[in-house]
């Protein structure tokens, strides 16, 4: 009972939050501010919370891509990634098109496979990717080491081990490999050894794209630019 008497109190005098008050505009306010003055934790936390009982488009659209950006300046790309995506979902824009593309190249790596001719059909073993017709480039590759498998029929014809980096290319020719070396054995016992003698032959490229990731932003890309106490006007403007 005395909490229930402290809460109405506190509210009452005004000392609470602005969202015990149900008071949209002041939480938008703060969230805005936290954000322009580089607190960028609280700022996310604020605009997460006031997202689901946001149901006006704009406003909407405004807070999604402030949940992005807040996650962008906090350094979590990935996370970025996922948050510009429910924007450009929700949006049916194209408005985080470039920001979609750079963050997509740090979080992943591609890798382009040629098979000197061969109508080979390749997959990535544990990647969740669709097999697709050799030659071929997948994009969206998780990082890390990733198994290249050529099949011809219903047989593996060749495989291989690439490294992928994130905003980088990984380029294998397995054509080259099968010529290089012997068949890949049916099962993992040697499959080591064999892999080992091939690795000259992936290479790894598109060095420097990241570091034209870490440029600053543009003027005007943040959309919380403005506060408008007037609630009419409009609170964050694009």
């Amino acid at each position: 009972m005395r909490r229930i008497v402290f809460c109405v109190l506190f509210v009452l005098l005004g000392l609470g939050p602005a969202w015990a008050k149900g008071d949209v505009q002041g939480d938008l306010n703060a969230a805005v501010l936290d954000f322009k003055e580089g607190r960028y934790g609280s700022a996310l936390t604020a605009f997460r919370v006031i997202l689901p009982s946001t149901t006006d488009p704009k406003l909407r659209a405004d807070i999604l891509w402030n949940i992005a950006r807040s996650l962008e300046e906090l350094d979590r790309p990935r996370d970025a990634l996922i948050a510009f995506e429910q924007f450009a979902e929700e949006t049916k824009g194209s408005d985080a098109a470039a920001k979609i593309s750079k963050l997509t190249a740090r979080v992943f790596g591609s890798v382009a496979v040629e098979c000197g001719g061969q109508a080979w059909s390749i997959r990535l073993e544990g990647q969740n990717k669709t097999e697709q017709p050799c030659p071929t480039v997948f994009t969206r590759v998780e990082p890390g080491s990733v198994v290249v498998i050529a099949r011809a029929g219903t047989q593996d014809a060749a495989r291989a081990v690439t490294k992928v980096v994130a905003g980088q290319s990984a380029e294998v020719d397995l054509a080259a490999i099968v010529a290089a070396g012997p068949s890949p054995p049916d099962d993992d016992s040697n499959l080591t050894a064999w892999i080992l003698g091939a690795t000259g032959l992936t290479l790894a490229v598109g060095a420097g794209v990241y570091f034209l990731l870490g440029q600053e932003e543009e003027a005007g890309d943040s959309r919380v630019l403005l506060v408008v106490d007037d609630a009419s006007q409009g609170l964050l403007r694009r």
